[in-house]
């Protein structure tokens, strides 16, 4: 949704078509009834007009700056207002509100952190990021602040939080890609026969030739050929086959897939109330339900900050997570085996250990169990 926004703003920017902004609300409509990052469309729509209107302003033509910019500002309140149109109405827009101003959620849940640079993806990110950078300072000396506001803002999002880059990458990429072929005309026009210009050069060549397949009548549909095969792959995903490598699969050293397939005949009834890390209670859910329930699960922002917490304390085995459990009548556990709860229940009287493979252990508070190693010592 957020490339669709960008693909009607930059239409109505560099074709001056501002009909096209009455398409915005009805697909905020959608997209608010889709994903609750429905907001983001409506802050591309107040950073476009912003930048109109500070673009009017530094080329001293004030009368017309609030004109240029008023057209965006005015899609962004009609966004917003279609926004309501939901089944919840205001009220999810102060569920968003509350749960994005959670420090909580910042301190604790990984995708709203900054990014780790020590991680081999951030290399892809810091490209993007120094062309960003540089496609910023390259539009500002041309006056077209509207793609300098919109780099300078979201490379700041992205630093400020991971779930922010593959926004970041979509925003950018049309003005990082205006200026990298202002740079490579700049290098024909300048230095045609050193080593810039002749890349220029090559490239120039490059697209003029793609451009003529594109022109080419019997090869204007040749496009579609990924698109179908994108297609059978993912139907052939979709559904278990005799083919192994085309199975959509969980990760059996990182998910307790062995384990969720005897559960049920463990005599796990939907009375069981068992515990279990969140990456894991969805996994189960997608898997068991609603044969089983379990303590939580990834949806952080339905249990809200209090309860997510109980239950990394809980996780840490922090003084009170005894106390914890017994609140909440928990009566099974399912944990990795080499974590630190796994080995403090193994140590408890009230808590046996009734399956075990390399992944997981399962832990129910009864007496006189027998524990079940299906793999062997």
């Amino acid at each position: 949704m957020a490339a669709i926004f960008c693909w009607v703003l930059n239409h109505v920017e560099r074709d001056s078509k501002p009909r096209l902004l009455l398409a915005l609300p009805p697909l905020t409509i959608l997209w608010v009834n889709l994903h609750g990052g429905f907001f983001v469309g409506i802050v591309l729509l107040i950073t476009y007009g912003i930048g109109a209107a500070a673009g009017h302003l530094v080329h001293g033509i004030r009368r017309t700056a609030w004109i240029r910019g008023r057209q965006y500002f005015l899609t962004a309140v009609a966004c917003a207002i279609a926004s309501l149109l939901n089944p919840y109405g205001y009220r999810l827009h102060v569920h968003v509100a509350r749960y994005l101003g959670a420090s909580f959620y910042l301190q604790h849940v990984s995708e709203f952190q900054s990014i780790d640079f020590h991680s081999f993806t951030a290399a892809y990110f810091e490209t993007m990021l120094v062309l960003a950078i540089a496609a910023a300072v390259w539009h500002l000396g041309s006056g077209r602040l509207i793609h300098v506001t919109l780099l300078l803002s979201w490379s700041h999002l992205a630093l400020f939080s991971a779930r922010n880059i593959p926004i970041f990458a979509v925003v950018t990429a049309p003005s990082i890609g205006l200026a990298v072929h202002e740079w490579l005309e700049y290098a024909i026009s300048r230095r045609r026969e050193q080593w810039p210009g002749k890349i220029a050069t090559s490239l120039e060549e490059l697209e003029t030739g793609l451009r003529a397949i594109v022109k080419t009548g019997k090869r204007k549909r040749w496009h579609l050929v990924p698109c179908c095969v994108v297609l059978v792959l993912a139907f052939l995903l979709g559904h278990r086959g005799p083919v192994r490598a085309l199975r959509a699969e969980f990760d059996r050293h990182r998910f307790p897939v062995d384990a969720a397939g005897v559960l049920p005949r463990l005599g796990v009834r939907p009375t069981t109330r068992l515990y279990s890390s969140w990456q894991w209670g969805g996994y189960l859910i997608y898997r068991l339900w609603p044969s089983i329930n379990v303590f939580d699960d990834g949806r952080t922002d339905f249990y809200g900050p209090a309860f997510v917490e109980e239950g990394l304390r809980v996780w840490e085995v922090a003084p009170d997570w005894e106390n914890i459990l017994a609140r909440y009548r928990v009566n099974a556990a399912l944990l990795p085996v080499d974590s630190a709860l796994a080995s403090v229940l193994r140590k408890r009287r009230d808590w046996k250990p009734v399956y075990q493979d390399r992944v997981a252990v399962l832990f129910e508070k009864h007496e006189d169990v027998r524990l079940v190693d299906v793999h062997g010592p």
